[in-house]
């Protein structure tokens, strides 16, 4: 309990340091695909604009046959050094039991994305993903 409530203590402090960068670069929307499907659970994520006029981020899990779908998730760009470039985001998925936190730093075609996994109850699993995104053009 006590590490769930420091994580969003300390999600609650990111947030407060972001803001969304104006404007929105057009070539971060669209699918981004994980270039080594080995590399973990990450298989594909999807930007497209929401109906507030900011991003969302759709995830899709590595799983057998296909993807699963982790759903929507509002895109937070990191704009904690001033910067009007949207080039760190973040995004938190609160699924059934499980909650997903991404880091993304953008770089050009390709996507760092760092994830962390909490299960219920506010038990950090300590498994964490790093897999590099390619934008699909």
């Amino acid at each position: 309990m006590a590490r769930r409530v420091l994580l969003a203590i300390a999600v609650t402090g990111l947030l407060s340091l972001v803001a969304f960068a104006s404007p929105i670069p057009a070539d971060l929307l669209g699918a981004w695909y994980n270039v080594d499907l080995e590399s973990g659970g990450l298989g594909q994520l999807t930007i497209t604009p929401n109906e507030d006029g900011g991003l969302q981020v759709w995830g899709y899990g590595v799983c057998d046959p296909s993807y699963c779908e982790w759903g929507a998730a509002d895109l937070y760009f990191l704009d904690y050094l001033g910067a009007t470039d949207a080039d760190v985001g973040l995004a938190i998925w609160d699924l059934e039991g499980q909650t997903i936190v991404l880091r993304m730093e953008f770089a050009g075609e390709l996507m760092v994305a760092e994830l962390f996994y909490l299960y219920e109850g506010g038990t950090f699993s300590g498994m964490t993903e790093i897999a590099t995104l390619r934008h699909a053009i």
